[in-house]
């Protein structure tokens, strides 16, 4: 075992000491956003939060919306979705809406529908063409950053769409060997120091390096083990991402994982399904959420489902999406969704970022994955000296074999 792990450690140490140093320049930027108190649209914010509200096809809230207008809390909204839907037959006629929103633009409550493929902008008040841009147009892509590149590195994207993500998949596995392996051991030698008196989990033993190994190993064991395994199913469901973005799909011109990501899920509306939509989707919100004010309300289908989509106002706004047949809160996976390419749906993705990075847990959280990012780094570059130690030695006795048993 122990010759295993030594091989193991030579071949995947350079990679995991990338993967550290790359992480630790993220947890750094993503600590500097979050105690400094960033506004939610700011550069590195927007890429901490990135797809965090599902994918492009399913998020409805904007960077911009983070500054938006409420909607007047005695607004109207039958009425006024009466007269953009109105306004909307008027100048696309014979063509059905796909989805209908109110939000608040220059300081006027606006309806915009998409019809076919491009989405025009109504006054509510009198239902005025005020105009049209191409559906493409309306997706909320991340601005460069910083964090944003480091992010790709991280993520070995420019090994490309299939090959960094395996990359990064090996590196993984081989550092939850090394983990595994390194505790077998550790517990084998724990189990003979006992029966020999010595019951101390820590010791000195081997040379100054090795001991040093050993102890940073044990006393970060658990936020290694936590990063390794969240950091490898990450990379798991972004190899199986990848694999679906080649996959053909039931419409011409997208795959799979393309039609799940971007593809339009909408299909058309009728005047009164909108309507009684809208009805359901405020009375929900009001239960849920007495009294919150909204900054968006987007009707639509998405896949087989229904949708009532509200953006709220709080001061980071939140997207809720409600079945609007049921009433019922719906979340970034349910079965009426398309396949969204990852194995287990977005919001076990969404979810297992969360906790690679500690955000899950706060500030504490992200403290302890960035110790954890000193530690693999420390002992990534540790083992490399120590092998390379060994190696010199039995170099210089006339074995020079790179790797020995």
């Amino acid at each position: 075992m122990r010759n295993f792990h030594r091989i193991c450690a030579i071949l995947v140490s350079l990679g995991l000491a990338y993967i550290a140093v790359t992480g630790i320049w993220m947890q750094v930027l993503d600590l500097n956003a979050t105690i400094g108190g960033k506004p939610y649209d700011d550069p590195t914010v927007v890429s901490i939060n990135e797809g965090y509200r599902g994918e492009e096809n399913y998020a409805v809230a904007k960077t911009a919306d983070f500054k938006a207008q409420l909607l007047p809390a005695g607004l109207d909204y039958s009425t006024a979705l009466g007269t953009v839907l109105k306004g909307f037959h008027a100048t696309a006629q014979g063509v059905p809406p796909r989805f209908v929103e109110l939000r608040v633009v220059d300081g006027k409550v606006v309806g915009r529908v998409q019809g076919g493929e491009t989405i025009t902008s109504f006054d509510t008040a009198s239902g005025q063409n005020i105009g049209a841009m191409p559906a493409l147009g309306d997706r909320d892509h991340v601005p460069p950053s910083l964090r944003q590149t480091i992010k790709q590195w991280h993520r070995m994207a420019g090994l490309g769409m299939l090959l960094g993500p395996v990359i990064d998949l090996l590196f993984g596995l081989g550092f939850l060997a090394l983990l595994l392996t390194g505790y077998v051991m550790y517990w084998r030698l724990i189990k003979v120091r006992r029966k020999i008196g010595k019951p101390s989990p820590f010791w000195s033993a081997g040379g100054q390096m090795r001991t040093l190994h050993r102890g940073v190993s044990l006393g970060a064991s658990i936020f290694l083990v936590m990063v390794a395994l969240s950091g490898t199913w990450i990379a798991f469901e972004s190899a199986y991402m990848s694999i679906s973005f080649m996959r053909p799909s039931s419409v011409a011109g997208y795959s799979v994982g393309k039609l799940g990501v971007i593809g339009d899920q909408s299909s058309p509306l009728g005047d009164a399904q909108v309507q009684q939509m809208a009805k359901a989707t405020l009375a929900a919100w009001q239960r849920d959420r007495p009294g919150q004010g909204i900054r968006v309300l987007r009707l639509r289908s998405f896949g087989a489902m229904r949708q009532g989509v509200v953006i709220d106002g709080s001061r980071e706004p939140q997207q809720v999406a409600y079945n609007a047949t049921s009433g019922r809160m719906a979340g970034l996976t349910e079965p009426e969704y398309p396949a969204s390419g990852f194995p287990f749906g977005v919001a076990v993705h969404e979810w297992d970022k969360a906790f690679h990075s500690g955000k899950v847990f706060g500030l504490t959280g992200r403290a302890m994955n960035l110790l954890a990012g000193f530690a693999l780094l420390f002992l990534s570059v540790l083992g490399i000296v120590m092998y390379i130690d060994l190696w010199r030695k039995r170099r210089l006795s006339g074995r020079g074999a790179f790797f020995w048993t």
